[in-house]
C-alpha cells in the first residue's frame, strides 16, 4: 500500500549542485547532503491548509525531517493564492539523533529543499 513517505524520483538539471546517486538497484534517488546525511525526497502532501515536505535520512542515523507550510488565511493549502502568506514549521523525528545530529539533519533539509525549488511557491 502507497505511503505518503514514499521516495520519488526528481528530474534534475546537469547542474544540480548536490551529488546524487540511485543506491544499491537503481530504484531510489540518494542525495548526499552532507556526510552525515544521505537523503531521499517525498511527493509534497497537503493536509487541510497545510502543505508538507518529506526528506527522508537513509543512513547509520535513519529518520525524517518534515517542513511543513501553513496558510495564515486557513485557505486550503492546495489551492492557496500565490500571494498567501505562509508560516513554516521544521519538525523531526529518529529515536538516535541528539540535539547535533538533528540541527545537521534539519540544515541538510532546508539546503536541499531550496536548492529544488521548493520554497519558491511559499515565499513572500
Amino acid at each position: 500500500m502507497p505511503s505518503r513517505f514514499d521516495s520519488i524520483i526528481i528530474s534534475l538539471s546537469p547542474a544540480f549542485a548536490i551529488p546524487t546517486n540511485p543506491g544499491l538497484h537503481g530504484d531510489m534517488q540518494f542525495f548526499e547532503t552532507s556526510a552525515d546525511h544521505s537523503m531521499t525526497v517525498c511527493a509534497p502532501f497537503c493536509e487541510g491548509d497545510t502543505q508538507h515536505y518529506f526528506y527522508a535520512c537513509h543512513d547509520s542515523d535513519e529518520g525524517m525531517v518534515t517542513i511543513s507550510y501553513q496558510t495564515h488565511s486557513g485557505e486550503d493549502a492546495e489551492c492557496a493564492e500565490r500571494s498567501e502568506t505562509w508560516d513554516v514549521t521544521i519538525s523531526t523525528g529518529s529515536d538516535v539523533w541528539g540535539l547535533a545530529e538533528t540541527g545537521t539533519a534539519v540544515r541538510d533539509a532546508i539546503a536541499l529543499h531550496k536548492a529544488l525549488g521548493r520554497d519558491k511557491a511559499h515565499r513572500e
